[in-house]
């Protein structure tokens, strides 16, 4: 599909985007869309409550970028999450309290803050050719579900 022209007044068709497309820039003029390869993605989850490493396998090939959702699971209905992501050379993430306060880390890919049990926050250390292994740190007593997907 070729979009020459703006699609509406208010959406040019250089940010329109649609199911399993992608705008790319620069690839032809004008800009095309291009679908999305879903081959290769990778999702999993686990848990963690303890400090130190966590290697995770099964993931079949070497992780460019790795994005997280975690939540807090040591106080039930408590809503305190985060979603973040690490290229290992960069990780990044957004998390909110309790209280219902957000903050951002620039430094980790998790980070799951309750000011009663306390604090976790995971990054990765390492990726290889079957996964990548995440160092944990913690202040108080605390745990976390969370969810990842990888892509080559």
């Amino acid at each position: 599909m070729i979009i020459t022209t703006p699609v509406t007044d208010y959406i040019p068709a250089s940010i329109l985007t649609t199911l399993n497309d992608i705008v790319l820039r620069g690839a032809a003029d004008p800009e095309r869309l291009a679908e999305v390869d879903w081959r290769g993605v990778y999702i999993g989850n686990d848990t963690r409550n303890a400090v130190g490493n966590q290697i995770i396998t099964g993931v079949g090939f070497v992780s460019r970028v790795i994005t997280f959702l975690a939540i807090q699971t040591t106080v039930p209905g408590d809503p305190s999450f985060s979603v973040g992501f690490s290229t290992l050379a960069a990780s990044r993430c957004i998390f909110a309290i309790e209280t219902g306060a957000f903050g951002t880390d620039n430094s980790d890919c998790i980070r799951v803050h309750h000011t009663g049990p306390g604090n976790i926050q995971g990054n990765v250390s390492a990726i290889g050719a079957d996964g990548f292994t995440l160092t944990w740190a913690i202040s108080g007593v605390i745990s976390c579900s969370f969810i990842y997907l990888c892509r080559p």
